[in-house]
């Protein structure tokens, strides 16, 4: 199966989402998987998170959220919270808050039990969601396909674009080096900007 996601469990337990073959869980030589035969909403996963509590969260290609905690799987899906059932990145901040990234462009939050969904409405074009990069001064980052990227702070998005000297409009992965760059990668290579720049255009109110 090809493997679409990776993360490591805070017991060192590697667990990978594949294409159509369900998610495995690998520790001291040993597979366990996880499918729709045994609770799993969809076989895709195409994003996975280990939280802080050591919960596993597994976006899936249509069956939403699966939330992994001991023996008990907890789904999140379109009847109870999420915009839309395809996710494609999910990412927890520093106040333990849970973002999520979809397909059609929402960005959602999962804090205290309760989802807030940010979406056109509140200034979110419509763009797949790809990567998600919390910073440590509350900024919520985002790589997107076409739409460049988007910072999220204090309620408001700001978005930069090849329009603004941004590289490219795709950006698969959003890290944050020592210096103070966020590098992206894209369909046409990587590129780095200093987020320094990019927080000052964004608070200069444009």
């Amino acid at each position: 199966d090809r493997i679409w996601s990776i993360a490591e469990g805070l017991d060192g337990a590697i667990w990978f989402g594949t294409y159509g073959g369900g998610l495995y869980r690998f520790k001291d030589g040993r597979l366990r998987l996880y499918d729709t035969r045994n609770g799993l909403s969809n076989n895709t996963v195409r994003a996975l998170l280990v939280d802080r509590r050591g919960t596993v969260w597994a976006g899936t290609n249509g069956g939403g959220v699966d939330v992994i905690s001991g023996d008990r799987i907890t789904n999140y899906n379109t009847r109870n919270g999420l915009a839309d059932d395809i996710i494609y990145a999910i990412a927890e901040d520093a106040a333990g808050a849970i973002w999520i990234g979809s397909y059609s462009g929402e960005l959602h939050r999962f804090r205290d039990g309760r989802f807030t969904v940010f979406g056109p409405a509140q200034g979110l074009s419509p763009h797949a969601i790809w990567a998600i990069r919390p910073d440590a001064g509350g900024a919520i980052w985002l790589g997107t396909n076409s739409g460049g990227l988007k910072r999220f702070k204090d309620g408001r998005f700001v978005s930069f674009t090849s329009a603004d000297g941004l590289f490219s409009d795709v950006a698969f992965q959003v890290l944050e080096d020592g210096l103070g760059n966020l590098w992206m990668n894209s369909n046409k290579g990587f590129y780095s900007v200093p987020k320094a720049e990019l927080n000052d255009i964004a608070d200069s109110g444009r």
